[in-house]
C-alpha cells in the first residue's frame, strides 16, 4: 500500500483508539476497576503503536498531495498547517503513548500505583486526543471544501 493511502487508513486509529481509551479509563477510574483500567490502558497502546506508521505516511503522502492537480491554493495552505498541527499531535501522542505503558508497568509491580498512574495517563490521553482532533480537522479540509467553513 503506498504512504498516501496508508495515512489515509491509518490516521483515523489513533485519534478512535484514544477516545476509546479514555472513556474507558476514566470508567475504570470512577468504578475504581483495576481490570478496566489495565484494558483501557492496552487500548490505549495499541491505538497509539500506529502513530509512527502515521507520521512517516503523512510526509510520504505530503510530496505527492503537494503536487496534485485537485489541490486549489486553500487547499495546500491547510496542508501546511495539517502537518504544523500534526507535528504537535504526535509528540502529545507519543508521550501518552509512553505514559500509558509506564502505567501497566507500575500496575504490573504494585496495585495501588495504578490508579496514580491510570489518573497520569488520562491527562496525558486527553490533551494527546486534543491534538490528534486538532490535527485531523486541519487534514480533512485539504481536500473537502465542504467542510472548511466561512
Amino acid at each position: 500500500m503506498d504512504p498516501l493511502r496508508l495515512h489515509l487508513v491509518l490516521n483515523h486509529l489513533p485519534v478512535i483508539g484514544s477516545a476509546l481509551a479514555l472513556g474507558v479509563l476514566l470508567v475504570g477510574l470512577v468504578r475504581s476497576n483495576l481490570t478496566v483500567i489495565r484494558t483501557a490502558l492496552a487500548l490505549a497502546v495499541v491505538s497509539l503503536a500506529v502513530v509512527p506508521v502515521v507520521n512517516w505516511s503523512g510526509e510520504e503522502a505530503e510530496e505527492r498531495v503537494e503536487d496534485a492537480a485537485w489541490l486549489d491554493a486553500e487547499g495546500a495552505e491547510w496542508l501546511d498547517e495539517h502537518e504544523e498541527r500534526g507535528e504537535a499531535a504526535v509528540a502529545t501522542l507519543l508521550s501518552a503513548l509512553a505514559v500509558c505503558v509506564i502505567a501497566l508497568v507500575l500496575g504490573a509491580l504494585r496495585d495501588n500505583w495504578l490508579k496514580w498512574a491510570a489518573l497520569v495517563a488520562a491527562l496525558s490521553l486527553a490533551i494527546g486526543l486534543g491534538n490528534g482532533l486538532w490535527a485531523a480537522a486541519s487534514g480533512g479540509k485539504i481536500r473537502h471544501t465542504e467542510i472548511r467553513g466561512g
